[in-house]
């Protein structure tokens, strides 16, 4: 499951490094008076060089530049300078960023109109889609960006292109169609004389002779690489490339010498701020020394690669540490450790959506569990695992049947020239063998196609189980996010409340002999207030969480709405007494629904809550109802701020919608009113919404009347 790493080339070759102190002919030219295009032109060549030194020491100087030649309306220079801003955002991982001048890059060169402009704004779209994963969306990109340039003038752009269409086809295992791209880069780059872009050319085409096994020729190809990094002093792709070949080398089970390579990595990394590269290289060496039969060191560097992934936001690298770690533990007897770390990985796999890995990591969960007598679920695993296997080989099956059918009809052909050519007095043998080998033929051809129809099958099957997987995929990324939306909540909009609440009750623990007796009813009637809305806010958290899991049952009774409102109103009075705000009740009595007591509870108290919040201090909020044929419609209004048409789009959002302040500064969880539509669904109602911005809102939603008793 431990791959390589895979180097990538742009227009510009741009990489980083640590604290390298900036070029005497970078500096000289930045103090330079004379600052018009030529200077800008300049200073864009300057910075894209000392990208392979200093990246982070590099921005601001591609910052000031940029500002520059947008005061000299330099729009080449603009672009320029866009272009390495956005790969400087790329390569230190800040995406948000690098989308941002992404778009803006693509805007300039569409304004433009230069079909290359427009060509390199897409590499540079395509680059950032495969460092997020999605390497399908940048492939696409990549076939735009070659439809937009002469590849006969501008090679190489083209085999730049080349280059990273290989990687991210290789990264989802279109392994023949990257060679071919790969092949044809590098037959570029020989003929331009780019070195820099070889060398990297040299280490994917490295990359693809180890998948085939081929250690020895990959250990060569990545030998040459180093050899022009070295000269080029390009130590970012130099660490890559270190690493990568001390994989090789440890397939060979030359360890001693994977390590020299791969802590030569390390030292880069670690001296020049290589997160990525020193992730990769602590994982190495974790898996030099568990082939070492080292588990403690082993172990430790193991540890090591995960808290570097984990603080950089790396997927893939606590995958596959997380599946060492478990295979490490397997090794040592620690079987239930193993699971555990197996599930994380499968956790990551899932996520990165990569077939391959999680059927590698379904086959040694199956061993694993069967180890520890979990056999219902190990049989699970080696069901998946054994399918996901059969579909491949089946695959293949099917095209050897296809070549085979393909060379039977070619012998058979030539075999019947040979016999018309070749007539002689025995012509009734041959007719009778003719017949024979006919037979023969027709029995290969259904057995063929037998074998055929069922590697067709075997296809279908997996195609299912891949189905499966995908469903059990998206539910397992909506529990992560309920996980995410319940910590954020706690973390954010929970604890502050207590914050008062601490405050408070300290001074009245402390101070209370003290203070005077008005000062002590109005700290008293503060604490409470906010005790009151924490214990809403927290409630309404739980109910929420218990929602999305499927925890809550529904209990539908026959309940009497009015004395539901009656409670409703006890629960919320400290809300209408902290804003004076007045509820009028217009629902006569005797009416009776059929629900679920602790949700209708909850309806009520979620949009009401919300009117006062964002209701005027000394307003009104009017309740009223009526019966719609079998169903009772009741609606909430209030003359408060309102809302705009997008906020109403979004009001009922299953994941709950982004809690504003209310007039009186008051906080919530943006839980309450998509608590409120599941709840209404439950009890197949409908809740509508009608706002104008300043004016107010009014709430309504519908509820079964209670069966009449006869």
């Amino acid at each position: 499951m431990r791959h390589p790493l895979r180097l990538i080339t742009f227009l510009l070759i741009l990489t980083f490094t640590g604290h390298a102190q900036l070029s005497t002919e970078l500096l000289d030219t930045y103090s330079a008076k004379n600052r018009d295009t030529a200077w800008v032109t300049k200073m864009v060549r300057l910075t894209s060089e000392q990208f392979s030194v200093d990246l982070r020491g590099t921005i601001g100087y591609i910052n000031s530049v940029r500002d520059i030649a947008k005061k000299l309306k330099f729009e080449r220079g603009i672009f320029e300078a866009t272009i390495q801003i956005s790969e400087y955002y790329r390569l230190t991982r800040q995406l948000d960023s690098a989308d941002r001048f992404i778009n803006e890059l693509t805007s300039l060169a569409e304004k433009s109109g230069i079909a290359l402009q427009k060509c390199r704004a897409k590499i540079a779209k395509g680059l950032y889609l495969a460092m997020k994963g999605q390497n399908k969306e940048s492939i696409a990109v990549y076939n735009e960006a070659v439809l937009l340039v002469d590849t006969s003038k501008e090679q190489g752009t083209y085999a730049s292109i080349l280059t990273n269409r290989a990687n991210s086809k290789s990264n989802i295992d279109q392994t023949e169609s990257a060679v071919q791209d790969y092949i044809s880069a590098a037959r570029i780059f020989e003929k331009t004389k780019d070195q820099q872009s070889l060398a990297i050319t040299y280490n994917n085409i490295a990359l693809e002779l180890g998948k085939l096994g081929r250690y020895r020729n990959a250990v060569e190809y990545y030998n040459r690489a180093i050899a022009i990094h070295t000269r080029l002093k390009n130590y970012y792709d130099l660490a890559f490339t270190y690493t990568n070949a001390s994989t090789s080398l440890e397939a060979m089970d030359s360890l001693d010498a994977a390590l020299d390579y791969n802590n030569k990595s390390i030292d880069l990394a670690k001296e020049r701020g290589f997160t990525y590269t020193l992730a990769q290289a602590y994982m190495n060496e974790g898996s030099i020394y568990r082939k070492k039969k080292d588990a403690v060191k082993a172990e430790q560097f193991f540890k090591k690669s995960l808290d570097v992934c984990y603080k950089e936001g790396i997927t893939y690298g606590l995958m596959v540490n997380m599946a060492a770690l478990g295979e490490l533990y397997s090794e040592t007897g620690q079987k239930l450790k193993a699971v555990a770390h197996f599930d994380s990985a499968m956790k990551y796999a899932v996520m990165m959506e990569s077939k391959a890995e999680i059927n590698d990591l379904n086959g040694k969960l199956a061993r694993v569990l069967a180890d520890v007598g979990d056999f219902e679920r190990a049989y699970k695993c080696l069901r998946l695992f054994h399918d996901y296997t059969d579909s491949i080989k089946g695959g293949e099956t099917a095209a050897k049947i296809i070549e085979l059918e393909k060379r039977f009809e070619t012998e058979k052909q030539a075999a019947e020239i040979a016999r018309l050519e070749q007539v002689t007095s025995n012509q009734i043998i041959a007719i009778v063998s003719l017949i024979a080998v006919a037979g023969a033929s027709f029995s290969f051809i259904f057995f063929f196609r037998y074998k055929r129809r069922k590697a067709e099958e075997e296809r279908e099957k997996a195609a299912r189980h891949a189905e499966e997987i995908e469903r059990y995929s998206e539910e397992l990324k909506e529990l992560n996010a309920t996980k995410d939306k319940l910590f954020s909540l706690i973390s954010h909009d929970i604890r502050g409340p207590f914050q008062p609440i601490l405050g408070f009750s300290e001074v009245l623990a402390t101070q209370s002999e003290e203070l005077p007796r008005e000062e002590i009813t109005a700290i008293s009637r503060d604490l409470h207030a906010v005790a009151g809305s924490t214990f809403f806010l927290v409630g309404n958290l739980l109910d929420w969480a218990r929602a999305q899991t499927g925890k809550i049952a529904f209990n539908p009774e026959e309940l009497d709405f009015r004395s539901m409102i009656d409670s409703v109103y006890q629960n919320l009075g400290y809300a209408l007494r902290e804003k004076d705000i007045t509820l009028a009740v217009e629902i006569s009595k005797g009416v009776k629904i059929k629900g679920d007591r602790m949700m209708i509870t909850s309806i009520l108290q979620n949009i009401i809550q919300n009117a006062v919040k964002f209701s005027h201090a000394g307003s009104e909020v009017i309740l009223t109802g009526e019966v719609e044929d079998e169903l009772f419609r009741v609606s909430i209004t209030d003359t408060g701020i309102g809302m705009t048409r997008e906020t109403m789009e979004n009001l009922f959002s299953p994941s709950g919608t982004r809690s504003e302040r209310g007039t009186n500064n008051e906080k919530g969880t943006g839980l309450g009113l998509s608590l409120s539509a599941e709840f209404v669904e439950r009890h197949s109602g409908k809740i509508e919404v009608e706002s104008i911005l300043g004016q107010g809102s009014r709430f309504s939603f519908t509820l079964p009347l209670a069966e009449e008793k006869v």
